[in-house]
């Protein structure tokens, strides 16, 4: 439609434009430039209750939109049906035009395939994503981008820095070499007229070279999956379980070994700061019960809880002790797997911390 960067795409009816009679004689659009029959189409739509996305257009054609749409003022009915003629003549001639390019067309599919099997094909292709890096890139830990930007070009860096909000950018340039920050800020000055486009294309690129995030159907690793598994076994099952999984691999067995965490390992492996959080965390049944049933065979533990609180409150729970009398094997064990699993949510939770295990450990501990 003459010297205008737009293409338009047929018009559902029912929206303001009514079909044309093929028949009748129209006015001519002579003398009408191609922004102005835009923006009466664009007007004819929204009057029907419609809408057209211009974003995809030029910068330069959707301001010659504007400008037309706002000085037009009216236009008679001969008019509108000459445009809307055109239009129609141009829609009929049939055929349909794809994206001219891999990027535009892989653009085209964003949101209707897959975003994995979308990010492949950009990846297989070469092509990087064209939509705005800047927030993903800002969300990204100062050391995974002080990682990356340590080795490129200052105005790499520069360009980075000038994208990203004043706070993150000054903690970038804090944990960059002194040299490196310098040289940076300096060249923040020889960036100020770079385009778009390419300040995109750098930020595209380090998404790029960031650490993929993990993409599976398991939240959790392997080793922290089966240390579960095994914290909620019976200890007989546990030990033969470990046993045989080391057999298969010492390695992987060690790293499983690490991870589990019986009740044998509080005295081992937790600081005394921690009793005070666990009998406060404990059901109190559930802790006299385990206590109980640990005295003989894992008194190192008992003991261990005992003595890392208040005088009374020890006195106390010894007594309870006493009272609960011999605990049935069955009644004892789940009591125990009640208090490690206590412990292992405060650890999730961040209220304690695990100490590492050490060799002497694996010969000094008792079963849980």
């Amino acid at each position: 439609m003459g010297d205008m960067d737009l293409a338009f795409t047929p018009v559902p009816s029912g929206i303001g434009m009514a079909p044309m009679d093929v028949d009748r004689e129209v006015a001519s659009t002579e003398g009408l430039s191609a922004a102005q029959k835009a923006a009466i189409i664009v007007r004819m739509v929204k009057s029907g209750g419609g809408k057209l996305d211009l974003g995809s257009l030029s910068g330069i054609a959707q301001t010659k939109l504007a400008r037309e749409y706002v000085e037009l003022g009216r236009v008679e009915d001969d008019i509108l049906d000459a445009v809307t003629h055109e239009l129609e003549a141009q829609i009929s001639r049939g055929g349909i035009d794809f994206p001219s390019t891999i990027a535009s067309a892989l653009d085209d599919l964003e949101s209707q395939v897959d975003s994995e099997l979308l990010q492949k094909l950009r990846d297989r292709y070469g092509v990087m994503v064209s939509q705005n890096p800047w927030p993903e890139v800002t969300e990204k830990t100062d050391e995974v981008l002080g990682a990356l930007l340590i080795n490129e070009h200052p105005t790499v860096i520069a360009s980075i820095l000038s994208k990203l909000p004043a706070d993150k950018a000054s903690s970038l340039i804090k944990i960059l070499p002194d040299e490196a920050s310098a040289a940076a800020t300096f060249s923040i000055s020889e960036v100020e007229f770079a385009s778009t486009y390419t300040v995109d294309l750098i930020g595209s690129a380090i998404l790029a070279g960031c650490p993929k995030p993990k993409v599976g159907a398991f939240d959790e690793e392997p080793v922290d999956i089966i240390a579960g598994i095994l914290n909620a076994s019976a200890a007989s099952q546990r030990d033969a379980m470990l046993e045989n999984l080391t057999e298969i691999s010492a390695e992987f067995g060690a790293l499983v070994r690490e991870a589990i965490f019986t009740f044998a390992d509080i005295s081992l492996r937790l600081d005394v700061t921690a009793v005070p959080i666990i009998v406060r965390a404990v059901p109190n049944d559930d802790l006299i019960t385990a206590l109980a049933a640990a005295q003989v065979e894992m008194g190192h533990v008992v003991e261990f809880i005992l003595e890392n609180m208040s005088g009374r409150m020890a006195d106390q729970l010894r007594e309870e002790i006493a009272d609960a009398g011999e605990i049935g094997e069955e009644a004892g064990e789940a009591a125990m797997m009640a208090v490690t699993k206590t412990i292992g949510l405060l650890k999730e939770q961040g209220e304690l911390e695990y100490i590492a295990r050490t060799p002497d450990d694996e010969e000094g501990e008792g079963e849980a």
